[in-house]
C-alpha cells in the first residue's frame, strides 16, 4: 500500500520543480542540498512514480512531475491566500483590496489610481501584485485577487469579464528624433528605424510585423525586451523607436514623445472580478477611479489618438 505523501516532500518537489536544482531549492526551503535529494527520493518510493531523470548532470522532470505540479501549485495557491488573508485580517480586519495586474498596467496606471482611491478610502490596505496573465488568473480563481487587470481577453469557463477601454498602440520617440514633430506616424515612416518591441511571441509584436510585411517596411534593426518599462527607458536614452502598450508610457511624458501608430494596433484593458463574492463597495470605488483615470490620462490620446471606453454602470456586473 502507497504512503500518503507529507507537506515536505510536497514542498521540497515544488521547490526543485521551481527552480530546477536541489541545491537552489534547499536554499528556498532553508535546509540542505541531501536532504531536498532524500525528500525526492522519498515522494518517488511513496507515489510509485519515476518523476525525474538525470540528463547531462542536471536533474530533468518527466511528464509525469508537470502534471503533478499543475496540482500542487494549486494547493499551494490556496495555502498562500490563506496566509495573506489571516494576516490581512489580523492586522486591519477586512478592510484589504488585493489587485492584480499585469507590470504595463502596474507601472502606468495603477498608482495614480490607487493614490486616487486612498484618498477615498484612507486606512483601507491595498494589495497590487504584477504578474502574467496566467498566474493571475489563477489567483483570482483561487481567491488570491479580488479584481484582476490584463491587457488580453481572460478566457475561463465560469469568468465574467469586462473591457474598461481600449487605445491604440503608440511609438515612443525619443524627443529630438525627425519623426517627432509627427502627430501620428504610419509603419511606412518605421522604414529603417531600430525599432524596441515586446518578443515575437506578443500579440503586439505580431501585430506589428504583420503591418511591416504587409506596406513592404524593413527597419533598419528590432531589438526585443520582455517588459514595456524597457522599450520605454531604452527610448528615452535615444536607442530607437518603442512600439510599445499605450498605458505603460505614464511618466514618460517629459522624455519621449507618444504618437498612435497606423494602421492602428488596439490594446484593451480588461478586468475580471473574482467569481467566488459579489464585489464589495470597495472593489466599486477602485473601478470607479480606474475608469476616470482611463477616461482622461492616458498618454496616446494626448498626443493625437482618439480616446475611446465607456463608462460602466455602478455595479458592472
Amino acid at each position: 500500500m502507497r504512503r500518503p505523501l507529507t507537506e515536505r516532500q510536497i514542498a521540497a518537489f515544488r521547490a526543485v520543480m521551481l527552480s530546477g536544482t536541489t541545491t537552489t531549492a534547499a536554499a528556498m526551503l532553508h535546509t540542505t542540498q541531501p536532504s531536498i535529494s532524500r525528500l525526492l527520493g522519498q515522494i518517488g518510493d511513496a507515489s510509485g512514480l519515476r518523476l525525474f531523470d538525470l540528463h547531462a548532470g542536471r536533474l530533468r522532470p518527466t511528464q509525469e512531475a508537470w502534471a503533478l505540479l499543475k496540482h500542487v501549485e494549486r494547493h499551494f495557491h490556496g495555502l498562500e491566500a490563506i496566509q495573506r488573508e489571516v494576516a490581512s485580517l489580523r492586522t486591519h480586519g477586512a478592510r484589504a483590496l488585493q489587485i492584480g495586474c499585469t507590470p504595463a498596467i502596474g507601472w502606468g496606471v495603477m498608482p495614480d489610481v490607487v493614490d486616487a482611491f486612498l484618498r477615498r478610502w484612507p486606512g483601507v490596505r491595498v494589495e497590487l501584485q504584477t504578474l502574467g496573465e496566467r498566474p493571475l488568473l489563477e489567483g483570482l480563481l483561487h481567491g488570491a485577487h479580488d479584481l484582476i487587470l490584463t491587457p488580453g481577453l481572460v478566457a475561463a469557463a465560469n469568468l465574467e469579464t469586462r473591457i474598461l477601454h481600449r487605445e491604440r498602440v503608440i511609438c515612443a520617440i525619443p524627443d529630438g528624433h525627425r519623426l517627432a514633430g509627427r502627430r501620428r506616424l504610419h509603419v511606412r515612416d518605421l522604414r529603417g528605424q531600430t525599432l524596441l518591441t515586446l518578443p515575437g511571441s506578443d500579440p503586439i509584436a505580431q501585430s506589428l510585423q504583420t503591418h511591416l510585411r504587409r506596406h513592404g517596411v524593413e527597419p533598419g534593426n528590432v531589438i526585443e525586451t520582455n517588459y514595456s518599462i524597457s522599450i520605454l527607458r531604452m527610448a528615452s536614452r535615444g536607442t530607437g523607436i518603442g512600439i510599445v502598450n499605450p498605458y505603460a508610457a505614464a511618466g514618460f511624458e517629459d522624455r519621449l514623445v507618444c504618437r498612435p501608430l497606423e494602421p492602428s494596433i488596439e490594446v484593451p484593458v480588461v478586468m475580471a472580478l473574482a467569481p467566488q463574492v459579489a464585489p464589495s463597495t470597495m472593489t466599486l470605488s477602485l473601478i470607479d477611479e480606474l475608469q476616470r483615470y482611463l477616461a482622461g490620462r492616458v498618454p496616446a490620446a494626448r498626443a493625437g489618438g482618439r480616446q475611446r471606453g465607456s463608462r460602466l454602470p455602478s455595479n458592472p456586473f
